[in-house]
């Protein structure tokens, strides 16, 4: 009878008629591209909730990639979505935006940003978690931590390894509605070195220690996702098991923490590894075992024996950074990093890229059956936030948008060929269509994508056209154009690997120009290609600004989209000030900001606001530069000077010449030449010397005087190129109207070198 029953509910799909394969994913660190790694566990959640033939059973993450494997753990267990903006992965990262994140009052030499905006998603996650889960939902979450201050791990009697790295097993246990879910700590009581165990309480029938177990969570990923410099270390109580010694048997008191034992600060747990896969892989090996129904469960805490490997279990490896194009090629500006600092930073860039994946390449190495288990996910176009390390994305909501549904997309190409390595045929386009009758102005954005993507999708073209999507549109037509640059052979990149077939890369290689989204104004060819030696980031927004993008969290109008740059630029600048402010001696001040205005001038220069100087030579000079008004410009000031000429002349015998300039006017940079190491300017100054010679003009100047050397009017231009604004050379042209057609000697040059503060 109970066979009849189960094939009953089989045919009307009230159960599946073979157990769901287990599923296990890892999710990198990402930055703002977070919001791309929500926009696709929604879609694949979505279909493994319309079509059950795969389990999440087990997410793990590093840094921006924890806090999604948590989100994603949680809606995994809870009822369909049709509305993607509603998901709680989108809920988290939607509004943590720059202005979120940064308060110039509370920036610390540890910690640039708040945590505020985070504090609010994490909200967001616990009323969620209270709302309950279903007593089905069984999982666990991996999060990866690094510590500030290594500790010493004894192996045995003489010999201890210092350990950075942490890694917390939390295991998410449904209790039905309107409960929060039990939180438990999952280790192997019997392994051989001590794990971290968070102090999780028994909250059965206390809501006050459910919250305190939800806050044990919070600090271990406010820990993970806590970027050096940008965020303060998080603080985190723990424990450490005690593993058995030699003979004993373990017990459930080996990984028991009702109390904390330390309280240890942690930062972003992608420092050494952005990959956690092997913690994923290694634990749902083993501990997952199949019950009488041949469902796959995770095996007791308590149980100590080893357990069968589980060789069912499907993992899926998401990181942005994967493509399916082709990198894009070098520009001036990188050549220019092949001096003594760039190959500095390159070693340090590898060496910490070779680090973060040391845990990927051991598992690669151990496991010979890891490529018939395992998919990488490939990003079929470019994001918009992954430029300036991926952080870009906080400085306009429409890109996070933007990135949300590209996820989105991704995960729909990776669900058409989930066959390749799952086995499975999920059948994607239904969900979709189903989703979009009940959410139509929520799916837009995305059946818009695949009708410009996707061969076959044209009937989606009009959705292109909803005013709404102004923005989206734009960054769609700059994703594709970027697309056919990158695709498009050059001398220098005739030759790269072509890992399988992609539509518009094709016809990118072909020749053919890149289409325009509906609704978008086309640019001339010339304008959308990428010009020599622009880098990736200057022509993404530079397309922007030629297409009109609405920059609605930079303030910028479409008028002035093509000062988007200079906009990140300045909002940045608070940052550097904030972050040197902060220093606690004034050598380091002076560090801190010359070195962070450096790295601002890559992106675009812009001259401090205010600047003083003081230059020694022919002529000595102490000055000021000043944007007036407010003025948002990078290529004008006023500025203003009092200068000493001749003053050496007081020093030296014979006839004093010294006399004071009191002089002022427009200042101009020239911001097309200047970059971070060199910033040329030139000054047009007037206003009055006073000579010591008539004695401020009281007298008569004898005419066998010098007659530069008298109290008159004076113009100047000036020359000067400063070396990564701290030293400044100038030349001055002087020239004295009054002697015009009077006497020979109507100008004078003066030079000078000395140094600029800001």
């Amino acid at each position: 009878m109970s066979l009849l029953i189960a094939m009953l509910l089989a045919q009307v799909g009230g159960a599946p008629s073979t157990p769901p394969k287990p599923l296990g994913v890892t999710i990198s660190g990402g930055v703002s591209l977070g919001t791309y790694e929500a926009g696709f566990m929604y879609l694949v959640l979505e279909q493994l909730k319309a079509d059950p033939a795969m389990e999440l059973k087990i997410v793990s993450g590093a840094s921006a990639g924890s806090v999604n494997a948590l989100t994603a753990a949680i809606a995994s267990c809870r009822a369909p979505n049709p509305r993607p903006l509603d998901d709680l992965g989108w809920q988290v990262w939607g509004d943590v935006g720059f202005k979120a994140l940064f308060d110039k009052q509370r920036a610390s030499p540890s910690g640039l940003f708040t945590r505020d905006a985070l504090d609010h998603s994490f909200e967001r996650v616990r009323a969620t978690m209270k709302e309950g889960l279903p007593t089905s939902c069984d999982l666990v979450v991996g999060v990866v931590v690094t510590r500030v201050t290594p500790k010493q791990m004894e192996i045995q009697r003489g010999l201890s390894i210092p350990r950075l790295e942490e890694k917390f097993l939390i295991r998410i246990t449904g209790r039905g509605e309107g409960r929060a879910p039990k939180l438990s700590n999952y280790v192997i009581p019997s392994s051989h070195l001590p794990q971290p165990l968070l102090p999780f309480v028994d909250d059965e029938f206390d809501p006050l220690a459910t919250d305190r177990n939800l806050n044990q969570l919070r600090s271990v990923l406010f820990a993970s996702a806590a970027f050096p410099v940008a965020f303060a270390p998080q603080p985190i109580e723990y424990c450490l098991s005690k593993p058995p010694r030699d003979g004993e048997t373990a017990t459930a008191k080996n990984v028991e923490c009702l109390v904390p034992e330390f309280l240890d600060l942690f930062i972003d747990g992608g420092v050494f590894d952005n990959n956690p896969l092997r913690l994923a892989y290694l634990v749902a090996e083993n501990r997952l075992q199949l019950d009488a129904t041949g469902r796959s469960v995770w095996r007791d805490v308590n149980t100590t024996e080893p357990g069968k490997p589980n060789h069912a279990v499907r993992h899926l490896y998401l990181d942005p950074d994967t493509s399916a194009y082709p990198p894009e090629a070098s520009t001036e500006r990188d050549e220019r990093s092949e001096g003594l600092l760039g190959q500095i930073f390159k070693l340090g860039g590898g060496f910490i890229e070779t680090a973060r994946a040391k845990e990927l390449a051991n598992l690669a190495a151990e496991r010979k059956d890891l490529a018939s288990r395992m998919r990488l996910t490939v990003s079929q176009y470019p994001t918009a936030s992954e430029h300036l390390n991926a952080f870009v994305g906080f400085f306009e909501k429409d890109f996070r948008v933007f990135d949300f549904y590209l996820g989105l997309y991704d995960a729909y190409r990776e669900l058409k060929t989930s066959s390749d390595w799952s086995g499975e045929n999920f059948d994607v386009d239904a969900l979709i269509e189903a989703s979009a009758k009940q959410a139509p102005e929520q799916w837009r954005p995305l059946t818009c994508m695949l009708a410009v993507y996707e061969p076959g999708h044209e009937e989606h073209l009009k959705d292109c056209q909803d005013p709404a999507l102004e923005r989206f549109r734009i960054l769609l037509q700059v994703s594709l154009d970027r697309l056919y640059e990158t695709c498009r052979p050059t001398q220098t990149t005739l030759q790269y690997a072509i890992s399988g077939y992609h539509h518009h890369c094709t016809l990118s290689r072909q020749g053919f120009p890149a289409p325009t989204v509906p609704g978008v104004t086309p640019l001339e060819r010339s304008v959308r290609a990428r010009a020599e030696g622009e880098s990736s980031f200057d022509f993404f927004m530079r397309l922007l600004g030629a297409y009109g993008f609405d920059f609605t969290d930079l303030g910028l109008a479409r008028n002035n989209a093509w000062l988007g740059r200079l906009a990140i630029r300045r909002e940045l600048d608070d940052v550097v000030g904030a972050w040197a402010d902060a220093q606690k001696t004034f050598a380091e001040r002076v560090i801190a900001k010359t070195g962070g205005r450096l790295a601002l001038n890559n992106i675009q220069f812009s001259p401090p606001k205010l600047s003083g100087h003081f230059v020694l030579g022919t002529v000595v000079e102490g000055g000021v530069s000043a944007v007036p008004f407010g003025w948002a410009t990078h290529w004008f000031q006023a500025t203003g000077a009092v200068s000493l000429n001749q003053f050496f002349s007081v020093l030296t015998p014979g006839e004093t010449k010294f006399s004071f300039e009191l002089v002022g006017g427009p200042e101009f940079h020239l911001s097309f030449l200047s970059n971070a190491i060199l910033q040329p300017r030139v000054a047009l100054r007037g206003g009055v010397q006073l000579g010591v010679h008539d004695v401020f003009g009281s007298m008569s100047c004898a005419t066998a005087t010098d007659p530069r050397w008298c109290t008159q009017g004076v113009v100047e231009g000036v020359v000067v190129l400063t070396l990564l604004e701290r030293v400044r050379g100038q030349v001055t042209w002087q020239t004295y109207p009054g002697l015009y057609g009077r006497d020979p000697r109507w100008f004078n040059l003066q030079f000078g070198i000395g140094v600029q503060f800001f």
